[in-house]
């Protein structure tokens, strides 16, 4: 007992140093906007868009979460924060948030114990902990209503527990099919996860086919059960619950990206940074000629199917897109790099430093310039233009308080104007039954924005204000 605390005793010093920092960088941020629905929305839309949503499911009393994005586990969550509070939204937005931090904290730290039995290695683990719990994606999740908390916990610690019951014992695995189908459950990473287990079992059960049966069997069905019990509108409604999953897949292919460009996301500061590009190139190489670690592999395959998926399909190049894949392979480099597993032992500890000077130097800046740009986030909503724009934007409402007006998600509009945002002026229906239409960069790409800017519509500009271009309806009175 006294050499396992010794053991864990740096290693866990080295966590609870990460999270120390992770809560005092996501705690102030746990109040910003909360005051003004609108003002969350400024600062992140879809955070904004899962508390409207969820309101409304709430006020009508049914399943409808109506996100048409997400399955079900994260938004019923906030249903039961905004049902047990009772309390004003603002009150509901910051109670929400702080479940966010809490449950930041427990998929660190529940991850850390089993990582580092898998490992064998409680430094690996925790050095890895440590690293995403800095990461400048986990302090801003951590402090959002926002499902990727929850992926933290339940991606890493179903790919965990994959990696234990093959290296250790096979019972592993009953959990790993349980926090893939958490995982499904929150944001359909899961599927990939469950996908990795069934090929596993195919491979590993090869000779014995009616056990292969089986055990494929029990595990498909305790997936989709834990699946289907997180998002019932599966059975209720399959067909509007599925066509939103894939709605949103489609907002994430976009042409002018490449495969390219997802380079730039990897080692971007809210990637993993040149020195966590580094360490999976290079401890991904000693693994591959190692395999001394049982259990690894899985993980490793994991994740290069799910990086081979975004390549080919995802096109909106956003490094939390990429984090299920890229977390796991850092770990991987990291455990391979281990100077114990070397035969001699100053090449990895002359790479280890070297890797950290890269961070120290390069890395660690650019996340903290990343972190300190979001703190300004809230103050650049009411930039001067921002301001005249709104001014302009209640005239209208005032003209015509029974008409909406259109614009890009990422724009403050006050309180009591009525507004609606959308992603593509194409799918929607223009002029439909909007005042206005702003106009900014955003929809340069958009064929409707040509039509309006031509006159092909009934719209006339009104009103520039900086980058925003105020078109209103002609046919109102």
């Amino acid at each position: 007992m006294r050499a396992t605390l010794r053991t864990f005793a740096g290693p866990t010093l080295l966590v609870l140093v990460g999270l120390a920092y992770l809560s005092i960088r996501a705690a102030p941020r746990i109040s910003d906007g909360s005051d003004d629905l609108r003002r969350v929305h400024a600062v992140m839309s879809d955070e904004a868009l899962i508390l409207e949503n969820v309101w409304a499911m709430v006020e009508r009393g049914d399943l409808h979460h109506g996100v048409k994005v997400y399955p079900g586990l994260y938004p019923y969550t906030v249903a039961l924060v905004d049902l047990a509070s009772d309390a004003p939204a603002k009150t509901v937005v910051e109670r929400t948030r702080w479940l966010s931090l809490l449950t930041t904290w427990l998929a660190l730290l529940l991850p850390f114990v089993l990582l580092a039995r898998l490992a064998d290695s409680a430094w690996a683990a925790a050095v890895f902990t440590f690293f995403v719990a800095i990461h400048p994606e986990t302090i801003l999740w951590a402090s959002r209503v926002h499902p990727d908390a929850y992926l933290l916990l339940f991606d890493h610690g179903a790919l965990a527990c994959f990696g234990l019951a093959v290296a250790r014992n096979r019972r592993y695995l009953w959990a790993a099919t349980i926090l893939a189908g958490l995982s499904a459950g929150t944001k359909l990473f899961g599927c990939f996860i469950m996908g990795a287990i069934g090929l596993y079992i195919l491979w590993d059960r090869r000779k014995a086919p009616r056990a292969l049966l089986f055990e494929l069997a029990q595990h498909s069905l305790l997936f989709i059960g834990v699946f289907v019990a997180t998002t019932p509108m599966l059975l209720i409604d399959p067909k509007q619950t599925i066509d939103g999953f894939v709605t949103q897949h489609k907002r994430n292919r976009l042409p002018d990206a490449t495969i390219l460009d997802w380079w730039t996301t990897f080692v971007s500061p809210r990637g993993l940074g040149y020195a966590g590009v580094a360490t999976v190139f290079v401890g991904g190489a000693v693994y591959a000629a190692r395999r001394s670690i049982r259990g690894l592999g899985v993980i490793v395959f994991f994740a290069l199917g799910y990086l081979v998926f975004i390549f080919a399909t995802v096109r909106l190049t956003l490094p939390r897109y990429a984090a299920p894949a890229t977390w796991p392979l850092l770990f991987v480099g990291i455990v391979a790099l281990r100077p114990s597993l070397a035969r001699v032992r100053a090449l990895p500890v002359a790479v280890i430093v070297a890797l950290l000077a890269v961070f120290a130097v390069y890395d660690w800046p650019r996340q903290r310039a990343a972190l300190a740009m979001e703190d300004k986030r809230v103050d650049q909503i009411f930039d001067a233009d921002r301001v005249a724009l709104a001014a302009h934007l209640e005239s209208i409402a005032e003209r015509h308080p029974d008409r909406k007006i259109l614009s890009a998600p990422f724009l403050w509009v006050p309180e009591g104007v009525p507004w609606q945002f959308v992603w593509s002026l194409e799918e929607t229906q223009v002029p439909g039954a909007y005042a206005a239409v702003i106009l900014e960069p955003y929809f340069e790409q958009d064929p409707t924005y040509a039509l309006i800017r031509r006159g092909a519509l009934p719209f006339v500009a009104t009103a520039t204000i900086g980058p925003y271009v105020v078109y209103e309806r002609t046919d109102l009175n």
